[in-house]
């Protein structure tokens, strides 16, 4: 009798466990934008959604936790290290956040941000239109946040970097001329502008010139929870093969995309000399060829 007694807890034991397995959700904690008019998050989030409903059925349930407050960039790395109040993080891929989190190879703005626009002073528009090589941009005033990849990536090639203390200072500083230009990206920069049109009026969009900075936008996940790496990995991967990210894309940017007109403007190729080597810059699906799309 006692052996059956002792036999039935051991059995409800195991059910609770794996009851518990089966109905825990996995816990997201992702953090919000630089700023109350930084908009930049609703595509990644929306992302990030589908990539977790598309995997309900292999992983279970989940849910997602909000931390409302922005952080630079140095301080979100280290909560996603620890992995405490935030376990997963978007943001430009470098070396460092790829050695000290769990990177997800897979571009969530399929290279749209390799290519930057040039935010500018209305005065400068005419200088802007010669300008045609690296060198040329040297010689100027480039308006960046500290901790920024794009900070790290221009100033390993001896730009004359600026350093704005905020995010929305960086458009400030811009109508100061206290420098000459800010690289934004195509999905970015029409709405930061048009947002501070009345405040900043003298703000405005180099019209024939772009740069290209090898940078891809990747889901980092905390070490401490690698199997919500492995969940969102697999998400994304089925997102890329149905065509989800791209319809996204498209559909979040597809006016700003047309603007900003790729084929018809100069490139100058600023380069990435610090792209983690893992990047895979072959993988053609996951990659979009902007300067091809109208």
């Amino acid at each position: 009798m006692l052996y059956f007694f002792r036999l039935k807890n051991l059995f409800y034991f195991f059910v609770c466990i794996v009851c518990f397995k089966l109905c825990a959700a996995d816990r997201i904690k992702v953090n919000t934008g630089a700023s109350s008019r930084d908009i930049r998050a609703e595509y990644t989030f929306s992302i990030m959604y589908e990539a977790l409903d598309q995997t309900k059925m292999e992983f279970g349930d989940y849910e997602v936790q909000v931390i409302g407050y922005s952080l630079p960039n140095y301080r979100k790395l280290q909560q996603v290290e620890e992995g405490r109040n935030i376990n997963v993080a978007m943001a430009l891929t470098t070396q460092e956040w790829e050695r000290r989190t769990i990177p997800i190879r897979i571009p969530l703005r399929r290279g749209i941000l390799n290519y930057r626009l040039l935010l500018i002073h209305k005065d400068n528009l005419t200088k802007f239109s010669n300008i045609a090589s690296v060198e040329e941009l040297k010689k100027l005033r480039v308006g960046l946040r500290r901790n920024w990849a794009t900070n790290e990536v221009m100033a390993a090639q001896d730009y004359n970097i600026v350093n704005a203390f905020s995010y929305d200072a960086i458009f400030n500083m811009l109508q100061l001329k206290r420098y000459d230009y800010v690289p934004r990206g195509i999905h970015e920069i029409y709405d930061e502008v048009l947002l501070r049109q009345h405040e900043l009026p003298d703000i405005t969009v180099a019209p024939n010139i772009a740069i290209y900075i090898p940078a891809p936008f990747y889901m980092f996940v905390s070490k401490k929870t690698p199997h919500l790496a492995e969940r969102l990995e697999t998400g994304l991967r089925k997102l890329v093969d149905n065509g989800f990210i791209e319809q996204q894309l498209h559909q979040y940017y597809g006016q700003h995309i047309k603007k900003a007109n790729l084929k018809n403007r100069r490139i100058i190729n600023v380069g990435n000399p610090l792209l983690p080597p893992e990047t895979p810059l072959e993988d053609k699906s996951l990659w979009t060829d902007w300067q091809q799309v109208n």
